[in-house]
This record gives structure tokens, C-alpha cells and sequence, in this order.
């Protein structure tokens, strides 16, 4: 543990699935608590850049706040000063178990620490500390766990950085106009955006390219990430009603599974997202249809750009990742037994 935590312990059943480490919060003042990987996350893992850090949060007592920017939820160092962070705007904690996931690439990553310059290639090669916070209620003491934390090599992987000149085949679909690339200013390199013609009732967002297109079978139970920036007009909490959603994925017109998280983007600067690709993450628009069904013809990927309010309101997407689950990783905590 880390910080203001107390109390870890290791339950042997109500994970996800097995056995589970949790810790209490003393509430310190200031102070954000969190979990320590143990040894075998540790040294030379540098063959994981490129693959992904998974990991499961239960909050077991606390009201969760799902709004405002967070500090670091992930941080890796090779020594006490030369580290690397993670630290999405948000992460989309409901009840029961939550899976969440991020990229081992640098974009989704900044230098921390006393040691200015660190990048993630660097810090790879030879970890001494990861960790993972565990503090997502503001005020108060609160217990969360921890399961299935694991370093997920590269394996099959689309992308798209949009590093190169043209917009690949990005199309807009909804109410969305302008789209165009960016040259500077992504996370990193260039990006696409987009901008609202404010029909009533009508969202708009990006239609991912032909790349993501197809049999996707192999990614299943993997992770899709990107970075949204807000352009322009105030953020808002994502809608949930039956015909909203961040990510769709359809086969065909009507076999489509839809990713309905709750929560606010912030205005300063990229958000880092990520999404599993599991049946549990998604709800179908279709009765009896899964996202396996779906993920083995897949016709389009579309992600909301209309995340925030106001006339014309624009948005950027860039580093748009489909990421393989591998069938080896560096561990499991449900391994753990203590």
C-alpha cells in the first residue's frame, strides 16, 4: 500500500473471479491512498510496450465521485524519481466489479517524479514500484479491492495516430461537419476533429476507418482506447438513454452493442479512454445478440464526438487502439493468496 492506506487484506472469494486484496482509507487529509504490485511486476518488462495494464476496482464503501480530473491512477518508476503516470480524467466507477485498462504506449503516458525526461520505453526496462491507486471517494473513509491486475504483451493490434498526412477514411456520421486533420497538437502529432451543426435531437461523432472493419473476433476480451479532446463548448455528462452511447459497434444495420459509461471529459487537454471489449461492458440493441457475435463482422465503429454542450461545439480524437488480449500476462492478484 501507499499513502493513507490501512488494513490491506486478501479475501479468498467475491473477486472477480477467486480471491481479492482491498484496503481501508484513513482519510488523511490530501493524501490519496492505493495499491503496491508486488515483485513479480517488477525489472525488465520491457517486451510489455505495446501491450496493455489491466485491472479490476470494486468500491466497497464510499460515495464514488465520476466528475473532476484525477491525480495519477496509475505511476511506474525504475527508481523513486525517474517515473512514469497514467491519469485519465475519469474512471467510470459504478457498483460491482469495474475493468479498466490502459496502453503501454507513451502516449498514454507522462514523466513524473523528481527526474524530469522519463519516458515509458525507459522506465520498462527495469521497474522497481507500480502502483495503483485506489482512492476514487473524495471525502470520508472508504474501502475498495483490487483483482486481476495484469501486464498484457503486444500481441494483434490496429491503430491509428493519425501521424501520417490525409484523414485515412475517417467520416463523420450524425450531425457532424468539418472534419478535418490537425497537424500539431495531438496526443501526439496530429488529429482528427469534428464540429456540431446543432440538429435537435440528432448527436454526432467519428466513424472509425476501414482498418477497424471486419472480423474482429481476436480482440474480444481485449481493450479499445483513444483520446477525445474537448476543441470547444462546455463538457457534459454523457447521456444514457437507450439511443446514446460513446462507442457503438454494429454488424450490419441493426446488430449493434453500444458502451454507455457516465461521467464528465475535461477541457484541459487530451482524455485518455479506455474500453474492454467484453459482453459485461456493452448492452445490444438487439435482443439476444452479443459483442462475440458482433466483434466476427464487425461493419462500423463509431465513438460520440458530441460531448459537450453549446452551438457548434467541436471535438478531437486521436491514438484509436484495438489491443489483443495476449494469453500470458506478469500476474494475477486472484493468484495472489495473501
Amino acid at each position: 500500500m501507499y499513502g493513507d492506506a490501512a488494513s490491506l487484506t486478501y479475501t479468498d472469494r467475491g473477486g472477480n473471479v477467486g480471491g481479492f486484496v482491498q484496503a481501508t482509507d484513513t482519510d488523511v487529509a490530501s493524501t490519496q491512498w492505493g495499491f503496491v504490485a508486488p515483485s513479480r511486476f517488477l525489472g525488465n518488462k520491457a517486451h510489455f510496450y505495446g501491450g496493455s495494464l489491466r485491472f479490476q476496482i470494486r468500491i466497497l464503501s464510499g460515495s464514488v465521485s465520476n466528475t473532476g480530473a484525477l491525480s495519477e491512477v496509475v505511476r511506474i518508476c525504475s527508481n523513486s524519481s525517474f517515473c512514469v503516470s497514467w491519469h485519465p480524467v475519469v474512471l467510470p466507477l459504478g457498483s460491482g466489479w469495474q475493468t479498466f485498462g490502459v496502453s503501454l504506449v507513451e502516449s498514454s503516458f507522462s514523466s513524473s517524479g523528481a527526474t524530469p525526461g522519463a519516458t515509458l520505453q525507459q522506465v520498462l526496462t527495469s521497474i522497481s514500484e507500480l502502483r495503483i491507486r485506489g482512492e476514487y471517494v473524495p471525502v470520508g473513509v472508504d474501502v475498495a479491492g483490487l483483482d486481476n491486475v495484469m501486464l498484457v504483451p503486444p500481441t494483434q493490434r490496429i491503430s491509428s495516430s493519425i501521424e501520417v498526412a490525409g484523414l485515412e477514411d475517417y467520416t463523420l456520421f450524425g450531425d457532424g461537419t468539418g472534419l478535418q486533420r490537425v497537424v500539431s497538437g495531438g496526443n501526439p502529432g496530429g488529429y482528427v476533429v469534428g464540429q456540431d451543426q446543432n440538429v435537435a435531437g440528432t448527436a454526432w461523432g467519428f466513424a472509425l476507418p476501414s482498418k477497424f472493419l471486419g472480423d474482429l473476433t481476436m480482440f474480444y476480451g481485449g481493450l479499445l482506447t483513444f483520446d477525445m479532446l474537448v476543441v470547444s463548448g462546455t463538457p457534459a455528462a454523457l447521456p444514457t438513454g437507450a439511443s446514446d452511447y460513446l462507442v457503438r459497434i454494429c454488424s450490419g444495420a441493426t446488430n449493434c452493442m453500444v458502451y454507455r459509461p457516465s461521467f464528465t471529459l475535461s477541457t484541459s487537454g487530451w482524455n485518455s479512454i479506455a474500453v474492454s471489449l467484453e459482453d459485461g461492458d456493452f448492452v445490444s440493441t438487439v435482443a439476444g445478440v452479443t459483442l462475440k457475435q458482433v466483434l466476427a463482422a464487425v461493419t462500423s465503429i463509431q465513438i460520440r464526438g458530441e460531448v459537450a454542450s453549446g452551438s457548434g461545439n467541436r471535438a478531437g480524437l486521436d491514438s484509436v487502439l484495438l489491443t489483443a488480449l495476449a494469453p500470458t500476462t506478469a500476474g494475477k492478484t486472484s493468484e495472489l493468496g495473501g
